[in-house]
């Protein structure tokens, strides 16, 4: 079984870049999808092992970086809270 990560961007709602990979075995099939936010402090790559996982046993997931926090999307860390990781959850959502 092949898995591929392929790395997309989208915006939240402050126009800012979040980064991510969408993993799979099949791009195409109906799969329950999963959205794996980061945890705090940590990155999308983070969560590499879970996420395999979970494609092994037919999910497609996402798995993103928050905006300001560490890792590839927009931001800085010093304005980091949870209002900001909340809204990029829900940019994911919009986007998925």
């Amino acid at each position: 079984m092949k898995i591929t990560s392929e790395i997309i961007t989208y915006s939240n709602r402050k126009s800012q870049k979040l980064v991510a990979f969408y993993d799979y075995t099949n791009r195409q099939t109906d799969n329950n999808f999963i959205i794996i936010p980061p945890a705090y402090g940590e990155t999308k790559k983070d969560s590499l092992k879970i996420s395999y996982f979970l494609v092994k046993a037919g999910f497609n997931i996402l798995r993103f970086d928050a905006t300001n926090h560490v890792g590839e999307s927009d931001g800085d860390m010093l304005d980091a809270n949870l209002e900001c990781m909340k809204d990029d959850l829900l940019a994911t959502i919009d986007f998925a």
